[in-house]
This record gives structure tokens, sequence and C-alpha cells, in this order.
């Protein structure tokens, strides 16, 4: 009976006590890994930690898969992301966190962050204490994941200027050789911030939207206090060399970025008005392009006659959905983090409106 019961305590002091992952580094997949060496840290609790996706969902995961005798494990569990690749979680992003006093077997403890299609790289590490015994950590592999949808996030503004590439623009912001298929013009002369704006917004929505059978992303202006007190609207669609376009022209005053010029005391009653932003956009369909990635502007100047012309051109992920010509009078230098911004608030699908 003796040997019997030796045999038993042996048997349970022989339970190794493993963990899926890697030292804290290294690049992986989006798939769990598995520790190579089988390292033992317990021969009383079993901890697992993994990274997955569900959708938009990264999270990080510990399960105590097996306790043999009661115990008290202690378990903080972390999701870190990156754009570029880390060589340790010190190099990344803490985007979720959550914590235990004591995970008991067969409990989960998960840390989430919603990604909103954001791809990069994840890694997850855990913090855990079994009973009275020292802190660990241990960290998953780093795992890779694509974009998988376009990503529109404003950005801190640092005052750095744009970088004017020697590029040209993808579309052209000329459309006079093409099709005119429909417009909608409006012109503003009496604006009071809110009531025209309205009528606009709502015409827009019942007559223009019905004309576009396929999917744009448009320059949608939510705040109403930045269109000029005169102000000229245009949409436009067109048909050139059986590609679609979808133009907007539209003028802003933006008091915060000041006057590049002296503005007449009392203001013109008529015309279009005192304005310091001019935006002239060319947008293409973009219902057959899977559209995924962070939004990236790409700078350039062309010349006619001497005279400068800026453009912008704007992608999402690795596809130009626009070209946008402007013309700024304003007293401040615009930032780069400024057009970005503003374009983050205001690109929409005309089918989400």
């Amino acid at each position: 009976m003796k040997k019997i019961l030796k045999g038993i305590a042996t048997a349970c002091m022989s339970v190794a006590v493993c963990i899926s992952f890697a030292a804290c580094g290294g690049k992986g997949a989006d798939v769990n890994f598995n520790d190579p060496d089988g390292s033992k840290y317990s021969i009383i609790t079993k901890l697992d930690l993994k990274v997955d996706f569900e959708g938009d969902k990264a999270s990080a995961t510990v399960k105590n898969t097996f306790t043999l005798f009661p115990a008290e494990a202690r378990v903080q569990v972390y999701l870190y992301y990156s754009e570029t690749e880390a060589d340790t979680y010190a190099g990344m992003t803490e985007v979720a966190t959550g914590s235990t006093e004591d995970l008991d077997q067969g409990k989960s403890l998960t840390a989430s962050w919603d990604t909103k299609g954001r791809g990069g790289y994840f890694l997850g590490r855990m913090r855990y204490r079994i009973d009275n015994r020292e802190w660990e950590e241990k960290c998953t592999d780093l795992y890779v994941r694509e974009y998988t949808k376009p990503v529109l996030e404003p950005i801190a503004d640092d005052g750095s200027l744009p970088v004017f590439e020697d590029v040209q623009p993808v579309y052209r912001h000329t459309l006079q050789n093409c099709e005119e298929i429909f417009c909608y013009d409006s012109f503003v002369v009496d604006y009071d911030g809110k009531t025209i704006y309205t009528e606009f917004a709502s015409n827009y929505n019942k007559t223009f939207k019905q004309q576009l059978k396929d999917d744009y992303y448009i320059f949608n202006l939510n705040t109403a206090e930045n269109y000029a007190r005169a102000n000229w609207v245009r949409y436009g669609l067109y048909r050139g060399n059986e590609k679609y376009y979808l133009s907007h022209n539209i003028l802003l005053d933006i008091s915060d970025l000041g006057y590049g010029f002296e503005i007449p005391n009392p203001p013109p009653a008529t015309g279009l008005g005192i304005w310091n932003l001019g935006l002239s956009f060319t947008f293409i369909k973009v219902n057959e392009i899977k559209l995924a990635g962070l939004l990236n502007l790409q700078f350039g100047e062309t010349f006619n006659k001497d005279v400068s012309q800026k453009f912008i051109n704007i992608y999402i992920g690795n596809d130009c959905i626009a070209t946008c010509f402007y013309d700024a009078k304003t007293e401040k230098d615009l930032s780069y983090a400024f057009f970005y911004n503003l374009l983050v608030d205001s690109l929409i699908k005309n089918s989400d409106i």
C-alpha cells in the first residue's frame, strides 16, 4: 500500500505546468504559438496565454487550464500594439489590460481592444504570482495582422508643415472634357450658420444621393460654422474615358487660421464672401476597391503660367481615392495634421449619409 501511495505522489509531483508563449519578443503570425522548450514555472497551476482576433477586436487572454491543488493565482494581462515591427513590448503601445486576484481553474482573463480595422503588430504579456512566490512574466510572440478596413482617426498636431513631393495629381481637377452626368449647385448669400445649411443637406440627401448608384467618398463638412457666409458649393458627377468622377468645390472661412489679406469693412454683401481656404476635390468610385489602411496625404505642387497650384493626393492604404487642389489665403501656415484631421472629420461614403 505504501508503494502505491508513493507512486501516486511521484506522479502528482511530475505534473508539468507549461505555457503557450515565448520569451518577450520574437516574430509570429496570426496564430497561437507554443513554448518550444516546455519550460516549467509551477507544479500545481497551468496558465496559457494567447492573442486572437474576432472581427475588429484583438484580445490577449490568459486561461487557467489546470490546477492540481488549491492555489492563489494573481494574474495581470496586457495587450500591446505597434504599427511597425518591434523587438519587445517596451517598444509598443499598451492598448488594453486586465487583472484578477485569483484566476480559478477553467477561468479566463482577457484584455481586448477595438482595432477599428487597424493592422500591425500585436503582442500579449502576462504577469503572475502563484501563492507567495515571486512575480514572473511571460510574453507571446508577435502576431501580425493586415488592415481590414479604412482607418480614419485624428492625429496630434505638432506643427510640422506638409512636405511637397515631386509628384503629379492622380486625378484631374478640371473635368471640362468629360460628360456631365449630374450637377448640384448651392449659392448661399444670406447664411445664418444653421437653417440654410440644413436645407442644403436635406436636398443633398434627397436628390444627389439617388444619382450616385456607385460608392464614393465625399467631403461632408459637419460643422456649419466653417462655411463662408456667402458660399458656393458645387457637386458634379462626370464621365470620361468610361470612368466616373465626382467633383466637389467648396469655400471655407476658418477664422482661427487668420487671413492673408485685408478684410473689407463692411464685408461684401454679395459674391463669394470672405473665405480663406478653397477646396476642389476629384473623387473616384470606390465600391470596386477593397480599401484598407490608414489615411495618407501626399502633397504636390504644379505651376500654370508660373502660378502655383497646390494639391493633395488622398490615399487610404495603397489606394488613392481623390485629389484635392487647394488655395489657402490664411495668415498661419497650415500644418500636415490640420489637413489630415480636416479630412478625417469630413470624409464619408455617400452611401453612409
